[in-house]
């Protein structure tokens, strides 16, 4: 540093000093100068500072765990029960049990089981149809139930109060079933035999007759019963696949001018079904 230079500081130096000395002699308060700290250019002013607001987690909404039905002891057979009643007025939208056997059907459940034919049957498919919207029309009568109980129920002060809506809500739920019943069994079944009648006519216009597609249906279950018995003494395993060739039903259709032989009984051990 030059001496200039450093006499110039040492005389800055001696005046802060003075000053300082003077304010502490009067007792003054030193007024200290505000200065701004350096802002980042490449930050917006509202960035630079975030303002301080509640736990942003307050307004976020939090997931609602699904609703998971209460479910009806085993034994109950129908809605208006004491044990029914009693699970409606907790949970309007009680189900039942879920049952491992798909072929069983379950008394209070609007879901009617599936059934299958092993024979030809043109019109069982139809049936089948039939009895399935017969299910989703009950499960739609059930649901308006359940939408009314829960109505029900809000507008209520008291137990009994809640226990005369669950009542209610059983006889409904019942009512639905019934009229499930009653649509599958009459309805369906009905459908089933004019269907059934629609094909006879049909089959017979065309000149098909069982009493004269049988005896050729019958010669095909011989052969394939001769066959059977010859596998049975062969240590060849395709031989079994031989005997479930189609080609002797074909030919039996085609002799009879391309009628369903099916359509006719498919056992010799069943009865002949002459009313087609």
């Amino acid at each position: 540093m030059s001496e200039r230079a450093y006499r110039a500081a040492r005389s800055w130096v001696l005046m802060v000093a003075g000053v300082l000395a003077l304010h502490a002699c009067s007792r003054a308060p030193i007024e200290v100068p505000h200065v701004e700290p350096p802002r980042d250019a490449s930050v917006a002013p509202d960035e630079a500072r975030p303002a301080l607001t509640a736990d942003a987690s307050a307004d976020r909404e939090v997931p609602r765990a699904p609703h998971i039905p209460a479910v009806l002891p085993k034994g109950v057979a129908a809605w208006t029960e004491p044990a029914a009643i009693a699970l409606l007025a907790t949970d309007c939208r009680a189900e039942t049990s879920p049952r491992g056997d798909g072929a069983s059907a379950d008394p209070l459940s609007c879901t009617l089981p599936f059934d299958q034919s092993c024979s030809y049957d043109p019109c069982f498919s139809k049936g089948e149809d039939c009895r399935a919207e017969c299910g989703r029309s009950c499960q739609t009568c059930d649901q308006a139930c359940v939408t009314d109980c829960g109505g029900c129920k809000a507008n209520c002060k008291d137990d009994a109060c809640i226990k005369a809506c669950a009542a209610k809500t059983g006889a409904c739920r019942q009512a639905c079933l019934l009229t499930r019943d009653t649509c599958s069994s009459a309805g369906c079944t009905e459908k089933e035999k004019a269907c059934d009648a629609l094909e006879k006519r049909k089959w017979r216009a065309r000149g098909c007759s069982c009493k004269a597609i049988h005896p050729c249906i019958q010669a095909c279950f011989e052969a394939k019963s001769r066959c059977q018995d010859r596998c049975s003494k062969s240590k060849d395993d395709s031989c079994w696949e031989k005997c479930e060739s189609p080609k002797c039903k074909e030919a039996c259709s085609a002799r009879f001018g391309g009628c369903d032989v099916d359509y006719c009984a498919t056992s010799p051990l069943e009865p002949f079904q002459d009313a087609r």
